[in-house]
């Protein structure tokens, strides 16, 4: 095994590397460099690895070259860490335990523990930004469903013929579709 021969000179650091390539985008990290700039107009993205402008590309390009493995799937991601991700939705692999004595919960994506921290503290980081009003969430999606109150957007449609019913969250479409279950067939 080859020893690594290029030792960052910030003190305290302690990382070593085995080629210069790898120190020279480690010290990235302590600059902030980021050499690599999106193209897109107004984007603003810059990046301190190629490899990571490539990713951010796909998040213009809606490519999604990663794709799940498992028959029927048919998931795919834009990047190989969202793939490992969602692997484990089908392995149940959770290796994200939350350190609160007792609790007991584990989460399969790091973004996920963050989340469920807030249950634990309280946080609510996401603001309703209409004056007056003071709705906060734990959730970034919590706080998309509280603002389809304010704007009255309601995407999820019911999809029999001439209902018309729209509702702004799908766990209330669910249970209209239960209205129409319970009704039996419609002829029209």
């Amino acid at each position: 095994m080859s020893a690594r021969r290029f030792p960052c000179a910030v003190p305290g650091c302690g990382y070593a590397a085995m080629q210069s390539g790898d120190l020279v985008r480690h010290l990235r990290t302590h600059s902030g460099e980021r050499p690599f700039p999106c193209a897109v107009p107004g984007c603003g993205y810059a990046a301190a690895q190629s490899a990571h402008l490539v990713a951010h590309a796909r998040t213009h390009s809606g490519e999604r070259p990663f794709l799940c493995a498992v028959p029927g799937c048919g998931y795919a991601a834009a990047k190989s860490s969202g793939l490992a991700d969602h692997a484990r939705t089908h392995s149940g692999e959770r290796p994200f335990p939350c350190a609160v004595p007792g609790c007991g919960y584990a989460a399969a994506t790091s973004s996920k523990l963050v989340a469920h921290i807030r249950v634990h503290t309280g946080e609510k980081p996401y603001a309703c930004a209409v004056p007056g009003c003071g709705y906060a969430a734990a959730q970034s999606g919590q706080l998309v469903r509280h603002m389809r109150a304010h704007t009255g957007e309601k995407p999820y449609a019911c999809e029999v013929p001439g209902c018309g019913y729209a509702a702004a969250t799908s766990g209330t479409l669910v249970a209209h579709m239960r209205t129409h279950a319970r009704a039996g067939p419609t002829f029209g």
